[in-house]
């Protein structure tokens, strides 16, 4: 999954692919936020299109027939650029890549999935740019290599547009921000194992998870 949710986003990811000699990609679209300037483009460049529903929504938190509808809206927002661009093969992907333990529902979804000719993907690029480009892409601006630096994190997490938390693969803290990544302070990490940690997340700015070599729960005061 990519997310082309800006111009200069968009052309440095087109423009990286390029310069790689990357095969085709895959840009898993929701309906509702599909922007037909960015899409075309995408295509033009010779990569692809996905549906990823027409509402985000997550076989969870739908009936059957809710999610086939969602799905159905999703690829007719599509059917406009793949008549321009016909595809070879019809991509899905699960919204969150979240699916459902009921194995009689979900095969429902499967079937109608397969009969209207797509094939279910997995996300092979998971890196939230959405998180990350905002903040980058502010500090290069303000030619800022260190902060540039560190959003080169080994993950980011925003708990809302202007405080959040990154962890890098050597350091020994956590960085925060609360102006959106215009600056970022270094706090302990606070846990007993030397760890490396991969990924962030939490419920809310007063508890967050750390996952990595072990897993620990840190709460704020």
């Amino acid at each position: 999954m990519l997310h082309l949710n800006t111009i200069e986003n968009f052309s440095r990811i087109v423009d990286a692919l390029k310069q790689n000699d990357m095969p085709p990609m895959v840009d898993f679209v929701v309906g509702y936020a599909l922007d037909p300037r960015i899409q075309q483009a995408w295509l033009e460049s010779g990569n692809l299109l996905g549906n990823m529903t027409y509402s985000r929504a997550k076989p969870k938190k739908s009936t059957v027939e809710e999610f086939i509808q969602s799905a159905k809206a999703g690829d007719e927002a599509l059917a406009s650029l793949w008549g321009k661009f016909p595809p070879k093969q019809k991509y899905f992907r699960f919204p969150g890549l979240t699916l459902d333990e009921d194995q009689q529902k979900l095969a429902q979804i499967r079937g109608y999935l397969k009969q209207k000719g797509y094939v279910e993907a997995p996300a092979t690029i998971d890196s939230w740019d959405d998180s990350f480009s905002q903040s980058y892409c502010g500090a290069l601006a303000r030619r800022d290599q260190a902060c540039a630096s560190l959003i080169k994190a080994r993950d980011i997490f925003f708990v809302s547009p202007t405080e959040g938390w990154a962890v890098t693969s050597k350091a020994q803290c956590l960085y925060h921000t609360i102006d959106g990544g215009r600056s970022w302070l270094s706090e302990p990490r606070i846990f007993d194992q030397d760890v490396t940690l991969a990924r962030l997340s939490g419920t809310d700015a007063s508890h967050l998870w750390a996952v990595g070599g072990a897993i620990f729960h840190r709460v704020m005061d």
